[in-house]
């Protein structure tokens, strides 16, 4: 009897079940398109969110290089790099001012410049530059062919000093208000300056004091 009426109540069960089932497939198929676009995960937000669908803005690479400048004053403001790599090159005597913060830079044959750097994700290249002031906030700082020089350093890693002579270097002590958000954004952390730890390949002696 006990198997007999186990068998009796899946049957009753199967019964039951047949008949929702027949009673979903004979359901008639929604009409309203808004009703279907709103059962669909994450409908709702890209119906509201349009701008999420509009193409990129095209980056003019002018906006991120100053080049060839003499005897000017040159000011990129916050948000205006927000992480592109930026270019300084054959500047001479110039004030030039990153404040915001870059992926990478390369300052190339400047001479009596005096320029500031805002946080790098990436490296700082200094190369060929001659009577120069640099404060600069970077994960890697690479010098080469410079010649009486200043540097105030904030470096995640130890800076390296390659074939320059005359530089002096000492620790980055300057800022901006937005410095705190910059250094957040390319990954430095305030307690993490290698500044005075250098690598200086110069031949026959040293390149810094």
């Amino acid at each position: 009897m006990g198997c007999a009426g186990s068998k009796e109540k899946r049957a009753s069960a199967y019964a039951d079940f047949t008949n929702i089932k027949a009673a979903e497939d004979d359901a008639p198929a929604p009409t309203n398109m808004k009703n279907v676009a709103a059962s669909k995960p994450g409908a709702a937000a890209a119906a509201a969110s349009p701008i999420q669908q509009l193409p990129k803005p095209k980056l003019d690479p002018k906006d991120f290089r100053f080049v060839g400048f003499s005897g000017e004053i040159k000011i990129k403001q916050p948000g205006s790099i927000n992480g592109q790599s930026f270019i300084i090159d054959k500047c001479e005597n110039c004030d030039i001012y990153l404040l915001d913060w870059s992926s990478q830079v390369t300052i190339d044959e400047c001479k009596k410049c005096r320029i500031f750097i805002g946080p790098t994700d990436g490296s700082v290249f200094i190369r060929d530059c001659h009577d120069c002031s640099f404060a600069l906030v970077g994960r890697q700082l690479r010098t080469r062919g410079c010649e009486d020089c200043s540097l105030s350093v904030f470096c995640r890693t130890k800076p390296i000093v390659e074939t320059s002579m005359n530089l002096r270097i000492a620790c980055f002590d300057m800022s901006y208000p937005q410095l705190k958000d910059h250094m957040q954004a390319a990954k430095l952390g305030p307690f993490h300056n290698f500044w005075y730890e250098i690598f200086d390949f110069t031949p026959k002696g040293t390149a810094w004091d």
